[in-house]
């Protein structure tokens, strides 16, 4: 995910192994140095058009704002049960195998990020980094 602050992961991961306030600010102002600018999408990501933008860097803060709010309306736990987890998640009746929206797969398929996300967000009870 090409868009994703990893200045956050930067900042809990020191925090977590003990580092004090100059060797955090530093690694904040170091991840900052490559972050690419955040930028609007082209729409907003409903539960009618989820599967139509799945893969499109273009809809990357869309699909941000939609898991934040998911998560926010259902809690963690059951966000990624529902969007990763679930048949409905990875598999529907009647579409093609390039259209299948296969969740899982695409959370595996970054498994490393993936996990840092997921892990610092309930870790460190950050939503918005399990909603990334």
């Amino acid at each position: 995910m090409k868009h994703s602050s990893h200045t956050v992961h930067t900042a809990l991961a020191l925090w977590a192994l003990g580092a004090d306030t100059e060797i955090i600010q530093a690694g904040y102002e170091r991840s900052c140095t490559y972050l690419l600018p955040r930028f609007g999408s082209p729409e907003k990501i409903t539960v009618g058009n989820f599967n139509q933008h799945l893969g499109n860097d273009e809809y990357y803060d869309a699909y941000v704002d939609f898991f934040k709010e998911i998560v926010k309306e259902q809690g963690v736990a059951s966000a990624v049960e529902d969007y990763v987890f679930s048949e409905k998640a990875n598999f529907i009746s009647g579409l093609k195998e390039d259209e299948q929206p296969e969740m899982l797969n695409r959370l595996m398929d970054g498994i490393v990020h993936s996990m840092i996300e997921v892990g610092h967000g309930l870790e460190f009870n950050v939503p918005g980094l399990v909603a990334e």
